[in-house]
């Protein structure tokens, strides 16, 4: 009697065997864990690490039915199934985002979170979905639902900012680059002067030492002060001595002419028409300078977030000719006083960004 080999399943072989089988159960494309198990075996193990499937179910049930049960109720909470009101169940085909798509969202979600667009991961993932195709976008229980999300945008967050840190280190050094030129050729010009001679500047940036920098570059630019002081100096000495041998000046007071006022023709332009004056409701962190640079010069704005008090909000709908109301970061209390003082100007501005900024433009274009 020939003797086989059994098989043995290291941990990533039962993960994708648990992950599909629960899948299989919960859309119904099997009806028991045990063909389930099987058809999940068969799809995602090679055959040369596939059990054969007589007793299969009673040899894995020691962490077959655990596991199993488990990645059941997570599939059910992620909303693959959806539950309608009349009690009948709906699936749908649960949206697994590729390696590029991860990344570009892990990306987006720093952006937002080092710029403080948003403060949690949950805003931030929230406002990256919103830049993928529809059909891509998952629900709002995502960012609870990707463990591998977390990780993915802190290594992304630090890469970001050390790239800021490294382009203010080049700014820096560029700035003291000029500035040790300046001083050389400032050197080169006096330097014909014995009083005026001073010793050429050696500027060498200190590796990774910002505040020997800062310290090197203070001293020079006192050196340069004290030169350009002595030459003045020198000016003022010289323009005392040749004074004493000028003749007399006549000391009478001799007629003025009176001054002719200058025309200014700021004083007869026409008045500037007046902007359509605009309230944002929902803006937050950078976001406000940010439409202003964009839109200050077509529009009037003005911003309110949540963390002010409803006084000031019915202050500023009451100043206002057209009211923005970012839907995604406005409650429905905000939203009350804003309908009950001003409803015609209301414009309700679902999505990211793009959709705001579109909106800016229709106003802008039917403005009077």
């Amino acid at each position: 009697m020939a003797l086989v080999n059994r098989v043995i399943w290291d941990e990533n072989d039962k993960q994708l065997i648990v992950s599909e089988a629960a899948r299989m159960y919960v859309t119904k494309e099997e009806s028991a864990k045990t063909p389930a198990l099987i058809a999940a075996m068969k799809k995602m193990l090679p055959a040369d690490k596939q059990r054969h499937p007589i007793g299969l179910i009673s040899n894995v049930k020691t962490w077959f039915h655990k596991n199993f049960n488990a990645e059941v109720d997570r599939l059910n909470k992620s909303g693959l199934v959806v539950v309608n009101q009349n009690g009948k169940q709906t699936r749908k085909e649960r949206i697994i985002w590729s390696g590029l798509e991860k990344k570009f969202l892990a990306e987006n979600c720093a952006k937002f979170m080092n710029d403080w667009t948003a403060k949690t991961l949950s805003q931030a993932l929230f406002m990256s979905q919103s830049l993928l195709p529809e059909n891509r976008r998952r629900g709002d229980s995502a960012a609870g639902n990707s463990s591998w999300l977390l990780p993915a945008v802190n290594a992304e967050r630090k890469k970001q900012l050390s790239e800021e840190i490294s382009s203010d280190k080049k700014e820096l050094f560029s700035a003291a680059a000029a500035l040790d030129a300046e001083i050389a050729a400032h050197h080169e010009n006096v330097q014909t002067s014995p009083a005026l001679a001073l010793p050429a500047p050696a500027f060498v940036p200190p590796a990774n030492n910002l505040t020997a920098t800062l310290l090197t570059l203070r001293e020079q630019i006192v050196d340069v002060m004290v030169g350009i002081f002595s030459d003045a100096l020198l000016k003022a000495v010289a323009q005392t001595t040749s004074s004493l041998t000028r003749p007399a000046v006549d000391l009478m007071p001799q007629p003025i002419d009176k001054p002719t006022k200058a025309h200014d023709p700021r004083m007869h332009s026409e008045p500037r028409p007046l902007m359509l004056s605009v309230l944002v409701v929902g803006c937050k962190g950078t976001q406000p300078e940010m439409l202003k640079r964009e839109f200050g010069h077509k529009l009037n704005l003005n911003f309110y977030s949540s963390d002010q008090s409803k006084y000031e909000l019915r202050a500023k709908v009451d100043a206002a000719d057209k009211v923005l109301v970012w839907a995604s970061f406005v409650s429905h209390s905000h939203t009350d006083v804003i309908n009950a003082r001003k409803k015609d100007a209301v414009v309700v501005v679902h999505g990211g960004m793009d959709g705001l900024r579109t909106q800016l433009h229709i106003m802008i274009a039917n403005a009077p």
